[in-house]
């Protein structure tokens, strides 16, 4: 990421050395099926420690409010539920998991939900370090640190659904850009708390995705989350750390917003047809300043044939390795519980392949 001089194009599959129980992602070191991946991930790819550090009650810290959370079953189904008592009244959450689906309420499902939120009073969360650090000192170099971050949007989104988030995003812009800017405000002094204390080199920065277009205008993407995310990077920067921003999904008409941001790298940046930033117009903006990561399609590893496998790799590795600053990667996983044999022979593939075609020394 800092465009130093390598001996072939690093190779990242988003396992981590160490598991660390999160909502996303299996214990893929007790799934069998993914055995024969898991070993060549840790014998020849290059290896981040994304961790997860708890953002207390919206990033205040838990004795600021109290929360309860309770699982239970009920008639054949699994129920969880989740309040939180503020000055404004109760927050609560709701899942009921059956056979036929899921029934879900969200934490934040009006404005008055976010009143109460914001109702909160603000106590700085610290949250316990020790575990980074214990997974710090265990891999030493042979894996580099990196944090799971959340900016003040996907704070909004990871807590209500997305299509009244929308609607408020449009039609009550002041009420969303207070939560915004009170959730900036706290994150930072959660950011530079984690600074304080050593904790990176690198942070996985989650939320531009979620005001984008075609949902939103490059103005609102602008208002939204560049304002916020981009002093959240120059802070980590100043530390001499690295900010990666992730984003799924179109890109193109706020590519240049986002570069404007000056993250380390940018993660995944898909091009059509998911995405729609063809990879030499992405290199053009991109320049010289930020790092690609990515982007072979997760689907094409758990479902394409080898054909395809071995088509995408090359096109993505020789247009891009030229360049540098460039990390070859899935653009997502490893979510699924279990490796179909079509799955792991498309990891065992593509590994051996940007091993073989990635190499600087040819």
């Amino acid at each position: 990421m800092r465009g130093q001089p390598i001996d072939r194009v690093p190779i990242w599959m988003l396992f981590n050395p160490i598991y660390q129980t999160n909502p996303w992602y299996p214990n893929y070191f007790t799934a069998s099926s993914y055995a024969p991946v898991v070993e060549r991930v840790m014998a020849d790819t290059d290896l981040f420690q994304r961790h997860w550090f708890s953002p207390g009650i919206f990033y205040s810290d838990p004795a600021s409010a109290r929360k309860q959370s309770k699982i239970w079953r009920e008639m054949g189904s699994r129920l969880s539920e989740t309040t939180i008592e503020t000055p404004r009244g109760l927050l609560t959450s709701y899942t009921r998991r059956t056979e036929n689906g899921v029934e879900h309420k969200a934490l934040i499902a009006n404005l008055d939900d976010l009143d109460k939120v914001l109702s909160i009073p603000y106590q700085p969360f610290h949250p316990d370090l020790a575990e980074f650090r214990r997974h710090r000192d265990e891999l030493g170099e042979r894996a580099m640190m990196m944090v799971n971050f959340c900016d003040p949007m996907a704070m909004l989104y990871f807590h209500c659904d997305p299509e009244p988030m929308l609607i408020w995003v449009a039609a009550e812009r002041a009420h969303i850009t207070q939560f915004l800017d009170v959730m900036f405000e706290r994150l930072m002094d959660h950011l530079k708390y984690l600074l304080d204390q050593g904790i990176g080199p690198a942070f996985f920065i989650v939320g531009s995705e979620f005001a984008s277009p075609p949902m939103v205008s490059p103005k609102m993407f602008r208002d939204l989350i560049a304002r916020y995310d981009k002093p959240i990077i120059e802070l980590i920067h100043r530390y001499d750390g690295f900010a990666i921003t992730h984003h799924h999904g179109p890109a193109r008409k706020i590519l240049r917003d986002l570069v404007e941001m000056q993250p380390a790298g940018i993660q995944p940046l898909e091009a059509p047809p998911v995405g729609d930033t063809p990879l030499d117009e992405a290199k053009e903006i991109l320049g010289e300043r930020v790092c690609l990561i990515g982007n072979i399609q997760y689907d094409t590893l758990i479902n394409g044939s080898p054909d395809q496998v071995a088509e995408e790799t090359r096109a993505i590795i020789q247009a891009w390795k030229p360049r540098g600053r460039f990390i070859l990667a899935p653009t997502a996983g490893p979510y699924q519980d279990t490796l179909s044999p079509t799955a792991v022979a498309n990891h065992l593939q593509f590994i051996a392949l940007a091993r073989e075609l990635g190499r600087y020394d040819d």
